[in-house]
């Protein structure tokens, strides 16, 4: 349902299938190293990390929450590339819904709206430096 909700969020900022590439992990512990792969090389103008990490027995869940978000975070910094921190940590399934399609609204389409938000403002300050540089050039 998360995918499912941040595509149709896409959809609605008209950005088209053939756009789009879905790339699965095992756990959300490799989502950052393919997060730093996908902003190498130039290929995407943003990488949308969707994941779920729901508690267990043991405070594991916010170790690997803790780790997954400064390991996306990373790879944002070293690739220049938006990563939109899209991974979801909670108790229980039923808060994982709510953050779906209930009271706390629709994380997957708020992702995609800042994915598109950022995909935008980065590129606006590529051109813009792009011109700083023109015009300040001494050659």
């Amino acid at each position: 349902m998360l995918l499912k909700n941040t595509l149709a969020g896409l959809a609605t900022c008209n950005v088209t299938e053939n756009q789009i590439e879905v790339f699965w992990v095992p756990g959300a512990f490799e989502i950052p190293v393919v997060a730093k792969h996908l902003g190498t090389g130039g290929l995407f103008d943003v990488v949308i990390c969707l994941g779920v990490i729901l508690k267990g027995e043991t405070d594991h869940d916010r170790i690997l929450a803790v780790s997954v978000s400064q390991g996306i975070l990373g790879a944002a910094r070293e690739t220049g590339i938006p990563m939109v921190y899209g991974v979801l940590s909670a108790d229980t399934v039923a808060q994982v819904l709510d953050r779906l399609s209930g009271e706390s609204g629709d994380r997957g389409r708020q992702f995609a709206l800042t994915a598109v938000e950022m995909a935008n403002l980065v590129r606006h300050l590529r051109e813009r430096g792009g011109m700083w540089h023109r015009l300040f050039s001494k050659t």
